[in-house]
């Protein structure tokens, strides 16, 4: 049997690769010797820490916050918004969006009693200049060497507070040795002015020095006031909400950089549970639709950024949380944040291609496209807002296509395909040539980089839009030369630990489901991806690496790893390797009615969202 069984001493019915005991109780599966195995002292450790998430999963089945905070999500959106609003007038969305320049939030009291500000100009309150996460950094990692960052010049000015040994998420001073850290004052301050237990400190520590940057790499490159850590800081102060959904995510990311297996299990879940309940009991009042915006916001966003994709966990699909986050927009008296209008379009957005539905704001990205209004997702994750609107009408265009009842002949498709396809050529820059992206002083330069990330979703929305059409085969010439080009663009992005490619996980993924085995990208991406080290494992960039080994797996090309990428592969007829597939997934794709990775997706019933 497997190993947890057996630690607990229980009969398994070794069903791989999660056993029926584990499943049930949404234990970590061990069918290889883990290292709490080693000895009968960490074995009764172990025990322990199952024992306690068996006594939370009974706590959550009996209190089922999680079941009745679904229901109530279901129930508001059968619930039309009311509002007297014009309706386009004062459309919530259509607002601008992030701006790192000059948006300072007014809706949310000052940071502290003492009016101290979140700058980079005077270094105060501010992040450390890379991810310290105590990461291991495997020596094979091909990393790409270039420039230090902004801030590698800044002083350190000591390690975190020391942690009892025996906590499975204290500091590691060991792994900290080398990592030079620069002003910790913010994570400092957030832990006096924060109620917090002693064992719950290290979490809002390591999110605040480490899973902020990680997430949001884009807006630390432009200098000015860091808003967004201005609005996150006041979330963690006056949301208890939010203040629990990143401690669960922080204990994710712990979880993945420290490889903790399932030692922090425990501190996850009831995070996770106390963030849900909540959110769950602020529906139920109908008041508060602010704070419970900014937390729902938070489960989709923060989850999605550091979860794994063998996550084992019981929690709610993204989808359900955006459903609250369209009727609460709906429902709001003001327009949300600036920081909120665009982390809602990029989750919308993207989301949206994933599942195969219309954008929830579709109409709004498409007035604003027209109007010229930016949603501030360029300076929040990279890509120009007017790719990002079109991959909005590729993913209406796609639901159409999919829909019987829409009636769209093959001439509309058509026209529509011309369409897109000529304003996403407008969106080129007047110089298409890429430049360094590091200036003389080592700092990134924001419009060099934001132009090749935007150039890279260019082609993946061109990839995306061929991909939807019928009769599309990414075997022709033309989507062969697209998924080489971002592969050529590639070079030009810093790769590696500290580099931008977490920033591409949908184009990448976009570009990796249609590419042959033989493609010059599938050798470039593993490369890459290698040279990311344990970065590479988790959030959007591991769930979208997992589901493409499992693609090209499907399609019987050699799989492309960082061990065999130096060997040769072979093309051979897709539909033989459909055939070798599973049935119901063979089936359903060779019926036309939905990708292959759709499929394979349904099947591992993975509800990833690749942002």
């Amino acid at each position: 049997g497997c190993f947890t069984c057996r630690v607990r001493r229980k009969k398994c019915d070794e069903k791989r690769p999660v056993c029926g005991s584990c499943s049930k109780l949404a234990l970590k599966c061990h069918y290889k010797a883990p290292q709490w195995w080693a000895t009968n002292d960490q074995r009764k450790r172990q025990m322990k820490r199952i024992s306690t998430r068996i006594r939370q999963s009974r706590i959550i089945e009996k209190e089922g916050d999680m079941q009745e905070y679904v229901k109530r999500v279901g129930a508001l959106a059968q619930k039309a918004p009311v509002s007297s609003r014009d309706d386009e007038a004062i459309d919530p969305m259509l607002g601008e969006g992030f701006d790192p320049y000059s948006y300072t939030p007014t809706t949310v009291p000052p940071l502290s009693p003492y009016n101290i500000n979140v700058t980079t100009e005077t270094q105060a309150f501010m992040l450390p200049a890379q991810d310290n996460s105590n990461a291991p950094n495997p020596s094979s990692a091909a990393t790409t060497d270039f420039a230090p960052g902004p801030a590698s010049h800044l002083p350190n000015t000591g390690k975190g507070k020391s942690r009892k040994k025996s906590n499975p998420i204290q500091h590691n001073h060991a792994m900290d040795e080398g990592l030079a850290q620069p002003n910790r004052s913010l994570s400092n301050y957030l832990l006096t002015v924060i109620p917090l237990q002693d064992e719950d400190k290290p979490l809002l520590e390591h999110f605040v020095d480490n899973v902020v940057r990680i997430v949001l790499p884009i807006p630390e490159i432009y200098p000015g006031n860091q808003t967004h850590v201005t609005e996150i800081v006041n979330s963690l102060q006056n949301n208890r909400a939010y203040l629990h959904c990143c401690l669960s995510a922080s204990a994710i990311h712990m979880k993945a950089c420290r490889r903790l297996e399932d030692q922090v299990d425990p501190e996850i879940m009831d995070h996770r549970f106390t963030a849900i309940s909540q959110l769950s009991r602020a529906l139920l009042r109908g008041n508060g639709d602010m704070h419970v915006l900014n937390g729902t916001l938070a489960l989709i966003f923060f989850y999605s950024a550091v979860s794994s994709p063998e996550d084992y966990l019981p929690d709610i699909s993204w989808t359900h949380h955006f459903i609250a986050v369209w009727n609460l927009v709906k429902k709001l008296d003001r327009p949300p944040s600036p920081f909120n209008v665009s982390l809602i379009a990029w989750i919308d957005i993207l989301g949206s291609t994933m599942v195969g539905r219309t954008p929830a704001f579709s109409h709004t990205y498409r007035t604003k496209n027209m109007r010229g209004i930016s949603s501030g997702l360029e300076r929040l994750m990279g890509c120009d807002d007017r790719i990002m609107y079109l991959i909005s009408e590729i993913a209406c265009l796609e639901d159409l296509i999919a829909d019987p009842s829409a009636g769209m002949v093959e001439a509309e498709m058509r026209k529509q395909f011309a369409d897109l396809i000529a304003q996403l050529s407008w969106t080129e820059p007047p110089n298409k040539n890429f430049e360094n992206v590091f200036a003389g002083s080592g700092k990134i330069k924001p419009d060099k980089l934001t132009k090749l990330i935007s150039a890279v979703f260019r082609t993946a929305a061109r990839i995306y839009l061929y991909s939807v059409m019928p009769g599309f085969n990414y075997h022709d010439g033309t989507i062969m030369n697209l998924v080489g080009s971002i592969a050529d663009t590639l070079s030009y992005i810093p790769s590696g630990p500290h580099g931008f490619d977490r920033c591409l996980a949908w184009p990448l993924f976009m570009a990796g489901v249609h590419s042959v085995s033989s493609s010059h990208f599938r050798r470039v991406l593993t490369e890459r991806v290698a040279a990311l080290g344990y970065k590479g494992r988790f959030g959007s960039f591991g769930q979208m690496y997992r589901i493409l080994k499992e693609v090209w797996k499907a399609t019987d090309g050699p799989l492309t790893t960082p061990e065999n990428v130096n060997q040769a592969q072979q093309e051979g007829s897709s539909s033989s390797h459909l055939a070798r597939y599973d049935e119901a997934i063979a089936l359903e794709v060779s019926l036309g009615h939905t990708p292959l990775w759709r499929a394979i997706m349904k099947h591992k019933k993975w509800e990833f969202l690749i942002m």
